[in-house]
């Protein structure tokens, strides 16, 4: 038996307390008011109730040892990248890996996965045949791509004006951004509000734990023992974090030894050349994709087009650079557009981390550059890219060509170097990559590129090159 002493905060009756709690058998067997030396607090576990872990760019072992630090025991996983490259097997190498960590996870398969598994419609699946085919308990059900039609009563943002209806969710976060946008820091965006304690509280607990069904425990007799051992309620530094019972992280580390994933991928893709990039021109003006002020965000405008031997190029002066969408798994012609707001003066930078199907995307300054940077990813079957014109460097990205399975630490400083390079470009953007990534993104305003061309979502149409 195993106990706990320090300012019990009891989510359910919404007081905090001296007190001691005993753990049995990965379960709290009693719950004692009495006095206590630890001014240290104990809080249920935090339920991150939507993510898509693919964003952070880590293997699955690494995401779950990176968000205990935060207090998170359990996730609702939507593996919308590894399911649209690797299908049914994509998902099972997800629940297989996070089967190894400590973290109590909750998977939802998106809908055209088991649309296409099943040959049917979404919503005529078959929960029965969809739980068999998984053979997992921990399997929660299905949404669409965009998930707003589907089941947007079940999954909430953080939303300070409208806190009681929402859970706390990092959703898309790169490894470099999960600190500043995990489940603690959003605690302090409603704390700041002047939201009660106690109903933030619930938002990352109760809630999901209630909406999910699923097995976290809530300090009370009988619970799983899942909880965090805090410094003070103002800072939330994370010392401790027990699941079932079982301290799993300590001193700012895991207390168990993250093991070697498995590395899977799908890659068919020929190498290009500079031909395969010629856009001959038409007319004198060019519908352009623009990032907005709000990154994420982008507006559909008119521009010139730089022509150079007939043939359409990227305009540094102006910032209108050509960009290009390419199937990672089928050789076809790649999706050619133009963007304005990346600001690179020479060279090119190339991800295959594009939302969520992980293809091949590039904007450059010169069609040189941007090639180097293209076969670059074709030759390492994914990651990144950058070109400054005369060298390649690249971050390889083996599991999928998206994921990694070193350490977060040593991720973030080989990630911060690639950023630093697309700074000398001329690259204005925080974060290029996300941007660059989240162009395919069929949940943000306003104009797209997809897999057909690009797409306006606001005048739901296709948008063609030449205006």
């Amino acid at each position: 038996m195993e106990t706990l002493e320090g300012k019990i905060v009891d989510v359910v009756s919404k007081t905090i307390f001296d007190g001691r709690i005993s753990i049995e058998n990965g379960k709290i067997t009693k719950v004692d008011h009495c006095k206590v030396k630890s001014h240290k607090y104990i809080m249920p576990g935090f339920v991150d109730s939507y993510t898509m872990f693919e964003t952070s760019m880590l293997s699955p072992q690494q995401y779950a040892a990176s968000v205990l630090q935060y207090g998170v025991v359990s996730l609702l996983l939507y593996p919308k990248g590894c399911c649209s490259v690797l299908g049914k097997k994509g998902f099972e190498y997800v629940m297989r890996e996070f089967d190894k960590t400590p973290l109590k996870c909750k998977y939802l398969a998106p809908g055209e996965l088991l649309e296409n598994i099943f040959d049917c419609d979404y919503f005529d699946l078959d929960p029965d045949k969809v739980l068999k085919l998984f053979k997992n308990k921990n399997f929660y059900g299905c949404v669409r791509t965009n998930f707003y039609e589907a089941n947007y009563n079940s999954i909430a943002f953080i939303d300070k004006d409208d806190y009681e209806n929402v859970q706390l969710s990092s959703l898309l976060c790169r490894t470099d951004e999960y600190g500043k946008r995990n489940l603690k820091s959003a605690f302090f965006l409603f704390l700041d509000d002047e939201v009660d304690f106690f109903e933030v509280l619930e938002t990352c607990t109760v809630k999901p734990i209630t909406e999910f069904a699923l097995d976290v425990g809530l300090l009370q007799e009988g619970d799983s023992a899942d909880l965090i051992l805090i410094d003070d309620l103002k800072s939330l530094n994370i010392e401790s974090v027990y699941i079932s019972g079982n301290k799993v992280f300590d001193n700012s580390k895991p207390t168990y030894q993250v093991g070697q994933s498995e590395i899977i991928n799908k890659f068919h893709c020929k190498n290009f050349s500079v031909s395969d990039l010629f856009i001959p021109a038409k007319t004198s003006k060019i519908n352009v994709i623009q990032i907005s002020s709000k990154p994420l965000e982008t507006k559909q405008i008119s521009a010139k087009p730089l022509v150079q031997n007939s043939n359409l190029v990227s305009d540094t002066k102006h910032d209108i650079l050509k960009v290009l969408y390419i199937n990672r798994t089928q050789n076809e012609e790649p999706v050619k557009a133009f963007v304005n707001g990346f600001n690179l003066k020479f060279g090119a930078i190339a991800c295959c981390t594009s939302w969520y199907k992980q293809n091949i995307l590039c904007v450059g300054a010169d069609d040189e550059s941007m090639i180097k940077a293209i076969n670059t990813i074709v030759r390492n079957r994914g990651g990144l890219a950058v070109c400054t014109g005369t060298n390649v460097f690249d971050l390889k990205l083996p599991i999928g060509g998206f994921l990694t399975d070193v350490s977060r630490e040593i991720f973030e400083e080989s990630y911060n170097k690639f950023l630093m390079i697309c700074k000398t470009l001329g690259c204005k953007l925080k974060d290029p990559f996300t941007i660059l990534s989240s162009l395919t993104s069929l949940l943000l305003p306003e104009i797209r590129i997809t897999d057909d061309g690009v797409y306006n979502f606001e005048e739901d149409e296709y948008v063609t090159l030449f205006a």
